[in-house]
């Protein structure tokens, strides 16, 4: 059987036809609605504000206030102990990102400890390069610096 060109004219234009009645009838978009709350939030001396964490609904989770100094290289656990004398806590991996977005002069150029231990090899935890901007994660007794943190609530 061959189609004639008037046969598929007609079925391109009833093609048309179609695709323009699928097109009116997709719903019209979803549009969203962000509140975003006024914070206050009162830095101390060499302080820095990082921003907000979000969830995947654009709520604020918390702010993030990143305190003044770095611990020189030293192991994951030695970071944490450190973080926990200073009455905070290291970075998240999704907090560094936001650091690194937000406060990249804060860091230099290196690799930093985390709080998050790997889930599936308790030997290793994540850590943020701010060299080159990925995150991965390393062995536990690896020397890398640290940032302390605080988290204000929303």
């Amino acid at each position: 059987m061959t189609a004639t060109l008037a046969q598929l004219r007609t079925l391109l234009e009833r093609g048309t036809e179609l695709l323009t009645e699928l097109q009116q009838q997709q719903a019209p978009p979803v549009v969203h609605t962000i509140d975003i709350k006024a914070a206050r939030i009162e830095l101390h001396a060499g302080e820095r504000y990082a921003g907000p964490l979000l969830d995947a609904q654009g709520r604020t989770l918390h702010h993030v206030v990143i305190l003044d100094g770095d611990a020189e290289p030293a192991t994951h656990q030695e970071q944490l102990a450190w973080a926990a004398a200073c009455g905070a806590d290291l970075l998240s991996p999704p907090e560094q990102q936001l650091a690194r977005a937000n406060c990249p002069d804060r860091f230099k150029p290196e690799a930093y400890w985390s709080n998050k231990v790997d889930e599936s090899d308790s030997s290793s935890a994540w850590y943020q390069d701010f060299r080159h901007g990925h995150q991965n994660i390393g062995y536990r007794s690896a020397q890398l610096r640290a940032v302390a943190v605080r988290r204000v609530p929303a």
